[in-house]
């Protein structure tokens, strides 16, 4: 068991009035019941279609929540995509008042149970339990989200949750001394790994995004300061490559997102073992090596939807899922990387990096600009090296190999 003296809760509802307070106080108008319907690009700016008139801006921001998706398809026309999402049944229940929890003068710290994946806090004079579990529901994938759907809930569905509110009483048996006041079922936007979208959206001029936040208002303070930072400045202090909207590209279709969205949230509280690749979404992106690699033992691991060899097991080798579970480094790829390393050290190897961007610049004045966003130098003519990008603070954006194969040719 872990104790965080700084955990805790707030109450949203309460927390975005304040916000809001705070935005208007420092200039900022808040239009509500005032749906959307569309949007357009005229002369450098948005035009933001509303049922009470257009909207006229220089920036706009997706923060649709679970609607986030449908408006998505609004920019497609002006270069952007379906952003990757899908919709799940999320439920957690609150019981009655507890006397027990009523006479006291402090409030219970937050319980979680990654073994079993629930977690359980305190509500005022109440507990409120909350389950991950393993086999979720995905909403509006066959049918479309009811138009008229705000602030409304999902039918419960207790069946799916009664281990967890079993297991729960048995380690909290003041939890089953009281009935259920309230379920409650609703709807939870996750992202194929999990984490939201903040920052450009790809593919379109002065449109962001700020949405599929998977554990909702508890993310807020830390994006609205990087999105804040994207728009106003270009980049941010942080390096958000994590939650940046263009992580996703075509491989990430629904298919995709909805069987990655439901295997993250059913293992919510796993232990993520840092060589153990999770099996869904596999296969988006294979090489034309990719089954020759396969036959000749490669273990492969998945970037930006491309199979990748990591490592190739030898006959006898073990990769059953107990053994690549582990936070050793001398896991079952200990030994044939290794034999590997070495043999690439004293003969030579071939690698085969699918995924990785290839560009070709040239033109006049080609070598001073590329100059000019480099740290280092840029190789002579015939030769390769490794340069470092950085951004206007100076700090490393990425890494890149360049070849010059002309004098204004890379």
């Amino acid at each position: 068991a872990s104790w965080d003296p700084l955990d805790g809760d707030i109450d949203p509802a309460q927390l975005t009035q304040a916000l809001a307070k705070g935005a208007r106080d420092l200039g900022a108008k808040i239009q509500r019941f005032c749906p959307v319907t569309g949007v357009r690009r005229e002369h450098d700016e948005w035009v933001i279609q509303t049922e009470q008139g257009e909207i006229r801006c220089e920036f706009v921001v997706n923060a649709g929540g679970y609607y986030a998706q449908q408006i998505s398809r609004w920019f497609i026309p002006y270069g952007g995509r379906e952003l990757p999402q899908v919709t799940l049944a999320h439920q957690y229940l609150i019981t009655e008042a507890i006397p027990q929890l009523t006479d006291r003068t402090s409030q219970l710290p937050l319980l979680r149970d990654p073994d079993v994946s629930y977690y359980l806090r305190q509500e005022k004079d109440s507990l409120l339990l909350g389950p991950y579990e393993r086999h979720c529901r995905a909403e509006w994938i066959n049918e479309p989200m009811p138009a008229d759907f705000s602030f409304q809930l999902f039918p419960d569905d207790l069946e799916r949750l009664e281990p967890y509110i079993e297991d729960a009483c048995a380690r909290v048996p003041l939890l089953g001394s009281v009935g259920l006041m309230r379920v409650i079922n609703g709807p939870i936007p996750y992202a194929p790994d999990g984490n939201p979208l903040i920052g450009p959206m790809p593919g379109v001029p002065n449109a962001f995004e700020a949405c599929v936040f998977t554990f909702g208002v508890v993310q807020g303070g830390g994006a609205g300061k990087v999105l804040a930072e994207w728009v106003t400045a270009g980049e941010t202090e942080w390096d958000m490559w994590s939650c940046d909207p263009r992580r996703f590209t075509g491989f990430a279709d629904q298919a995709y997102a909805t069987a990655k969205g439901i295997e993250i949230y059913s293992h919510e509280y796993a232990i993520h073992f840092p060589h153990y690749p999770w099996p869904e979404g596999r296969g988006k992106r294979v090489s034309p090596l990719y089954d020759r690699l396969a036959g000749l033992g490669a273990q492969f691991m998945a970037a930006a939807g491309w199979e990748r060899a990591a490592w190739y097991a030898r006959p006898g080798d073990d990769t059953a899922l107990a053994s690549c579970q582990t936070f050793e480094r001398a896991g079952p790829w200990f030994k044939a990387v290794g034999e590997e390393c070495r043999t690439v050290r004293d003969a030579v190897g071939i690698c085969e990096l699918p995924g990785f961007t290839r560009l070709r610049l040239s033109g006049a004045g080609t070598a001073d600009w590329l100059s000019a966003l480099i740290t280092g130098n840029l190789p002579r003519v015939g030769r390769l090296a490794l340069a470092y990008f950085a951004d206007s603070q100076g700090r490393i954006v990425t890494e890149m190999t360049i070849a010059r194969l002309a004098a204004d040719e890379f």
